[in-house]
């Protein structure tokens, strides 16, 4: 009893299926090369030129934002210090 997969023309005609398949991926990896090549060569320096600007703006707002950090502390020393310094009770 032999299976019907194992006659030659079924073994021949699944060969040529599966290099058929072989055939459509070798040729959607390489449209996949491509698509890669040109977003490589057009679109990298453009979004390093952006990220470069928003680098930039981004330590702008660092510094600002510990400027702020930094004043809210020097205030709060500044109101506990006075309060430790009056004559008042402590509420």
């Amino acid at each position: 009893m032999s299976s019907p997969a194992a006659s030659p023309q079924n073994a021949a005609a699944l060969r040529v299926e599966v290099l058929e398949g072989y055939e459509n991926l070798a040729a959607a990896l390489e449209q996949m090369n491509q698509v890669v090549l040109e977003l490589n060569t057009s679109q990298v320096p453009v979004l390093t030129d952006k990220l470069r600007e928003i680098e930039r703006k981004f330590g702008l707002v660092y510094t600002l934002f510990k400027a702020s950090v930094y004043s809210v502390v020097k205030d709060n020393e500044a109101r506990d210090l006075e309060e430790r310094q009056t004559n008042r009770p402590v509420f």
